[in-house]
């Protein structure tokens, strides 16, 4: 008979298997279009561990979580370089400028990409693999009534807090940051709980609302890092300085415009999990 839990028990192991297919795909073939899959297969997994993590303090997801972060971190290195090379050259391109900043991060990506494809074919997945299993053993066990009643609490917590950073975050970058890792953990736990019952659904307009805010934090995210970068170049021109700020202003009023129209969403969202996750009669 098919619960709840045999069906998270479905979606981890299909998780844990793309995060394994991924990785080998890495080692045949360490591209961009490779190291974004990996990096996704990743979070997906993560966010999944975090959540059965939160619902049970003795969950044995951390052990997990802390084999994945080293190959986690280093594929974000050449990642987030990547994604510099590109921001800094359409800059350039946009100035007509000659193409010295972002032939420096590409100088990085060849030195990156070459300590990447020598860690990733030293790597071993087998501690990965063992502490997946303990965290597949734990999530086995767990009542189906207590798990239920977790979820409950747990997107409950999560998008309250989304909720009130959406109101604060941009008071600071820290929490604009945080606001940005609780909404993909919820954006990535909500398709879990749905892939576990197909006839389930959930409305487009807020699951629209939270995309559309993680894609612009996201962006917003990126020009930071690259204004950053540039400022540390002690050959950056003014203007090539002040058109990246300007960027990232840009970016932070759409940012602006998206968390004013977030919360009402959010708690609709709430509603909605609520709903999806209430205690089922016929459950055992």
């Amino acid at each position: 008979m098919k619960t709840l839990k045999t069906e998270l028990i479905a979606c981890f192991d299909q998780l844990d298997t793309y995060v394994h297919l991924s990785f080998l795909e890495m080692q045949r073939d360490c591209r961009k279009g490779t190291i974004h899959a990996l990096r996704v297969a990743l979070k997906r997994f993560r966010a999944l561990l975090q959540m059965l993590d939160a619902l049970d303090p003795h969950f044995a997801g951390k052990p997990a979580i802390k084999k994945l972060k080293p190959l986690f971190e280093e594929a974000g290195k050449l990642r987030a370089l990547q994604i510099l090379d590109a921001i800094l050259h359409a800059q350039e391109e946009k100035l007509q400028m000659e193409h010295v900043h972002s032939a420096k991060i590409r100088q990085r990506i060849g030195a990156q990409q070459r300590f990447f494809d020598e860690f990733i074919h030293s790597y071993s997945f087998a501690e990965i693999r063992e502490a997946s299993l303990q965290a597949r053993s734990h999530l086995l066990h767990l009542g189906l009534r207590a798990l239920r009643s977790g979820l409950r609490g747990y997107f409950r917590d999560l998008l309250q807090d989304i909720s009130r950073l959406s109101r604060e975050g941009l008071s600071s970058k820290k929490r604009l940051h945080d606001l940005r890792k609780n909404i993909k953990k919820v954006h990535y736990n909500l398709l879990v709980i749905l892939e576990t019952n197909p006839s389930l659904s959930l409305p487009a307009e807020p699951v629209q609302a939270l995309e559309n805010a993680q894609n612009l934090l996201g962006k917003w995210h990126d020009q930071h890092l690259a204004f950053r970068e540039a400022k540390d170049m002690s050959d950056a021109p003014k203007l090539f300085l002040r058109q990246l700020r300007q960027e990232e202003r840009l970016c932070l009023q759409e940012v602006r415009i998206a968390l004013v129209q977030l919360p009402p969403q959010v708690e609709c969202l709430l509603q909605e999990a609520e709903h999806m996750l209430a205690p089922k009669p016929t459950a055992c």
